[in-house]
Parts: C-alpha cells; structure tokens; sequence
C-alpha cells in the first residue's frame, strides 16, 4: 500500500512538476543561447570573438607547439572582429581581439597567408593603435605567490553567514572592489559572462517572489543578484556551465566582500516557473540572463553576534582517490 502511494504521488504531482521546469528551461536555452542562427546580438558576437581568440591565446602559450597551427582559427577570428567593429564600433574586446591576432602573426610557429597579414594590419589601422592592443600571452612564476596556505585558510575560514546588520551603506567603491575581485574567478574560456545586478533600500518586492524575507533578508543593506548570460554558451555540452561560471563568481564576490569587513550571506534562487516569471518583472533582468543566487549583504553591528555554527566536516571525508 506504501509503494502505491509514494507512485500515484511520483505520477500527479513529481514528474508533472518536472516536466514543466524542464520544459520552460529548455525552451529558454533554445531562445537565448549561442547558436547558428539568423537572430545574433551584441554578446553572442562577443562570445565568438572570445571563444577564438582564447584558442589563440592558448597556443601561443604552449610551450612546443607544431608548426603552423591555428590557421583557420585566426583567419575567423579576424573575419569575426572586422564584423564586429563594423556593427558595434572600438572597444576593449575589439583592442583585445586584435591584439591577440598581432601576437598570432608575429609568433614564428603559427600558420599564416598573405592574406591574413593583411587582414590584420587593416583592423590595426580602422583606430586602434599599437600601444592600446592587449592579450596574447603573458609570464608568471612561483615566487610571485607570496603566501602560503595557512594564511589564505584563516581569511576563508572566518566568514560566516550573517543574517544581523548595522545601518552603515555599503558604498559603491566597495561594491566595485568586490566585483574585481570575482573577476578573479575561472571563466570557460574566459568567456567572462557573469553580472552583479545592485538592489539597494526597498527590495521586498523581489524577496516576495522568493519565499519572502523568512524574518531576516529585508534587513540587509544591499541585494545583490549574480547572473550568468546565456547569450555567452552554445551546445547542449555546455547546458550547465553558465551555473558553474556563476557558482565561482559569486564565491568569488561573497570572499570580495568578506576581505572589507562586509557581512554576506547567500539565498539560493527558487526556480519555480511562475517565480522564475514573476522575478524577471520586479527585477527588470534580461531574459537573457540566468539568475545564480541572491546574497543579501551589510555592515557588521558593532556587538557580538550569533550565527549558526555550520559545522564542516573532516577534508578526509570529501577526498575520494583513485
């Protein structure tokens, strides 16, 4: 009787749900991810021009390389920038895009034409000069880390989620700082495709089409969404990466704001289709746009405060080798 309960209760209420969810998902992916289509935009032109030109800039980093490599690849790349800068004029993805090429056909071991040289050197000339190029390769060494394990433990180790603010504003510059830091973060092949969207003073609104302030949220100083444009990911290999990329930028941005003394504490994004609609309204968010998580930010008061102790359990339990 158990087992036909828990089926009839699988089949009315589980997989319809599921059905559902699956279904708004995929049909968002089909609507606003990079692929062949006629409808292209701004950042699906700017995910072709990275895609390429990281490729680029991964084989000018290997250190023995096959002779002529990478033909193809530059020669789209330069077809890509010229319609890029054509459509949507000079900026630091188009001096980075050039840039890359100018390292690629200055490296003795890629392929290159005539062709191509000349490709390149009339991007050079449509109002990018040589000093303003940027990318290609860059050095590093391990004496540049200057510290060690402990130390970067015990900064990490000291956050905690905090639910208890003070008054004081986050101010814009320490918002900017956390956001460079996040930049820090991996991006598949640097597609760099994550946002922070800012909600200061009133954003209940948002938090009622996300099981509300649950007694704590509305007292944060700040909301801050972290997004992931799906414009910036193609195949269905890549279904799930906009979370991954998202998932490490706002880590990234949470530690940004833990290093300024700013409490932080992260609300998972409910992905109910009628909420999923109903967060794009209150929030004005492109649809384009995936939402990550929610993290409500503050001040820390003054008094001590209490948090829960979110125990971790030992590393030895979270190695598996093989």
């Amino acid at each position: 009787m158990k087992k036909i309960k828990s089926l009839i209760r699988l089949l009315i209420f589980i997989i319809p749900k599921t059905v559902i969810a699956f279904k708004y998902d995929l049909f968002r992916w089909l609507r606003f991810s990079l692929r062949d289509s006629d409808r292209i935009t701004k950042q699906q032109r700017q995910a072709k021009l990275l895609l390429n030109l990281h490729a680029l800039e991964k084989g000018l980093s290997f250190p023995d390389p096959r002779e002529g490599w990478g033909y193809q690849k530059a020669f789209l790349l330069s077809k890509y920038t010229h319609k890029y800068i054509t459509d949507c004029g000079i900026d630091d993805l188009a001096r980075l895009s050039v840039g890359v090429l100018d390292a690629f056909i200055n490296d003795p071991l890629t392929g290159k034409s005539e062709t191509l040289i000349h490709n390149v050197e009339l991007l050079k000339q449509i109002g990018i000069e040589k000093k303003d190029l940027i990318g290609g390769v860059k050095f590093v060494q391990k004496d540049l880390i200057n510290f060690n394990f402990q130390e970067l433990y015990n900064v990490a180790s000291l956050r905690s989620s905090v639910r208890h603010y003070s008054e004081k504003d986050i101010t814009s510059q320490e918002i900017e700082n956390a956001v460079k830091y996040a930049q820090t973060a991996p991006s598949v092949c640097n597609r760099q495709a994550c946002k922070i969207h800012v909600f200061s003073d009133n954003f209940n609104d948002i938090l009622d089409v996300q099981l509300g302030n649950q007694g704590w949220a509305h007292k944060a100083n700040k909301l801050f969404v972290v997004t992931a444009d799906l414009n910036f990911f193609g195949s269905v290999y890549e279904r799930n990466q906009p979370y991954i990329d998202g998932g490490m930028f706002a880590m990234q941005f949470v530690m940004g704001m833990h290093v300024q003394k700013i409490a932080t504490c992260c609300k998972m994004y409910i992905r109910k289709p009628d909420l999923d609609k109903k967060f794009y309204i209150v929030t004005d968010i492109p649809k384009n746009e995936i939402p990550i998580m929610l993290i409500l930010a503050g001040n820390y008061s003054d008094e001590i405060i209490k948090v829960p102790h979110s125990y971790r359990f030992s590393s030895t339990n979270r190695t598996v080798n093989h």
